[in-house]
């Protein structure tokens, strides 16, 4: 489905103050259009979608955004987001992402590495995901990183450990069922208790 605009709206009166806008529903195109409408003039913080109203995630301001929650996005929209959240004029404000259920961000390693974020959260990533994240991921601000019900073992491990130095001393690891990876793989017991000591629980 496409939608189309010939002119730059004025937001409604009902949304004009909105500030936090989550859709994970099915939506009629006639709302989809009205949406696509006034979301360039939204000034939002946080912006949230799964697939299913994904088209409306190139129209929202990126200027603004502070939280972005995308849940079994295509591919294709990712590469755009990051594109509008690091070129425009004014300085990226976001930091805040939530990934779910997705593929394909193992190709955006410029994004990651570029974005300097304060939480990050990822839920059913695939391994290969998982890795070129963290091979890439800017870790300068990172205080919070929740990696959940993914497919996490040794080799992702290995690259948080090589990258310890760079962890703020907030940085703090959320990991799912994380006792039952470390003893799993005991051979990587000193890389692990480098990251556990302070950062893992």
């Amino acid at each position: 489905m496409s939608i189309y605009m010939s002119h730059r709206p004025r937001p409604d009166y009902l949304f004009s103050q909105l500030t936090h806008f989550h859709l994970a529903v099915d939506l009629t195109e006639p709302t989809l259009c009205h949406f696509a409408s006034i979301l360039p003039v939204l000034p939002l913080i946080h912006f949230g979608t799964d697939q299913r109203p994904q088209s409306l995630l190139k129209y929202v301001d990126f200027n603004t955004l502070h939280s972005i929650s995308l849940f079994r996005m295509d591919e294709g929209y990712l590469q755009p987001m990051f594109d509008n959240l690091l070129s425009g004029s004014h300085p990226c404000q976001l930091e805040k992402l939530f990934l779910g259920g997705m593929t394909g961000i193992e190709g955006l390693p410029g994004g990651l590495k570029a974005l300097p974020l304060k939480g990050l959260r990822m839920i059913g990533l695939p391994l290969e995901a998982l890795d070129s994240t963290f091979r890439c991921l800017n870790l300068s601000k990172l205080t919070p990183l929740s990696i959940l019900h993914a497919h996490y073992d040794w080799s992702t491990e290995t690259l948080l450990g090589s990258r310890t130095n760079e962890f703020t001393e907030q940085f703090c690891m959320h990991l799912e069922k994380a006792s039952e990876v470390l003893e799993e793989f005991g051979m990587m017991k000193d890389i692990v208790e480098r990251v556990k000591r302070r950062h893992v629980q």
